[in-house]
């Protein structure tokens, strides 16, 4: 399987069933891969506007049926893995106005994007601007919208609650309550941007890595 089949590939996922793959690439197309085969199943690249933007994250829902991808241009967009389709386009600007503290300069660059496990429905994406975005997927409209105060570089769930967990570039790893968009914790000590980290399968440990090269274990029971 030759996944650089166009130029730049930068986010590749496995689906949950694990038989395709999905990839993004800097050309702003989103490709779709048989595993067993080899071959691509689907390409979609939104050029409705006159002009495409790299991908730069790409999620898939549980069931398999959508994928989300963000994009330098403030825009995230979803399509059906079975029909190739794009289905919807969530726009991820936030204006001063919506929320306090947003510049009007800053970059709205989608950087992540996920889908909640427990709640299918909800997607979220996160930009450059430390903008938190939970979307009805079924309607494409907006539930709640945090602003964090810095950009996030990395979205991930709680493994048994819909407890959405952002790392952001100020060093601090937040979670939100997905369903009222409630932040619950805050977790520091780091000097410098949170690049990764993950959350253990019984939901009871944060790790983290930062750039300023330390690693953290925080207790999340």
């Amino acid at each position: 399987m030759n996944l650089s089949q166009s130029r730049g590939l930068i986010s590749f996922l496995q689906e949950g069933a694990g038989k395709r793959a999905v990839a993004g690439y800097e050309d702003g197309s989103v490709r779709v891969f048989d595993l067993k085969s080899g071959q691509m199943v689907h390409q979609v690249t939104d050029d409705s506007e006159g002009a495409v933007s790299p991908v730069i994250n790409v999620a898939v829902q549980k069931d398999d049926a959508l994928v989300i991808f963000g994009s330098t241009d403030g825009k995230a967009k979803l399509f059906n893995t079975y029909n190739g389709k794009l289905v919807g386009s969530l726009n991820c600007e936030v204006s001063e106005a919506t929320v306090d503290g947003a510049a009007s300069h800053a970059d709205h660059t989608v950087e992540a994007v996920t889908f909640c496990p427990q709640m299918p429905n909800i997607a979220v994406t996160a930009t450059l601007a430390g903008h938190i975005i939970m979307w009805d997927v079924s309607s494409k409209t907006v539930r709640h919208t945090l602003s964090q105060g810095c950009g996030s570089s990395h979205l991930a769930w709680h493994p048994q609650e819909p407890v959405l967990f952002s790392a952001g570039l100020d060093g601090t790893v937040r979670s939100f309550d997905v369903r009222s968009g409630e932040p619950l914790a805050k977790f520091t000590g780091h000097r410098q941007s949170i690049l990764s980290f993950s959350i253990s399968n019984d939901g009871s440990t944060l790790l983290t890595a930062s750039d300023d090269g330390t690693a953290r274990v925080f207790n999340l029971s």
